[in-house]
């Protein structure tokens, strides 16, 4: 099996795709499973982004969010970070990447 490594931004192009607003998250969640796998954005993400769009904003970049810089030397973790942002230390250092 191909292992893809899907960007953020990619994810939510394909819950644009599939956002309907006669249709629920969790549907658009549920294909996105079975596209995706593992790579799917949770069920949380999905009702996030669907409410962004509800709203008319269909902008899919990051916000900017406050605080420093993040910091990291290591590419593996820097990918880690890019997938999923809100890691805490702990959680990357028991990744056991170095």
């Amino acid at each position: 099996m191909l292992n893809l490594t899907l960007k953020k931004e990619h994810l939510r192009r394909a819950l644009l795709f599939l956002f309907n607003p006669k249709k629920h998250a969790v549907e658009s969640h549920r294909l996105s499973v079975e596209t995706y796998g593992g790579h799917a954005p949770s069920i949380r993400t999905c009702e996030t982004w669907f409410r962004q769009f509800k709203r008319g904003d269909f902008n899919l970049k990051d916000s900017e969010r406050s605080g420093g810089p993040q910091s990291c030397e290591n590419e593996q973790l820097r990918e880690l970070l890019d997938d999923n942002p809100i890691q805490t230390q702990q959680q990357l250092a028991a990744l056991n990447v170095s």
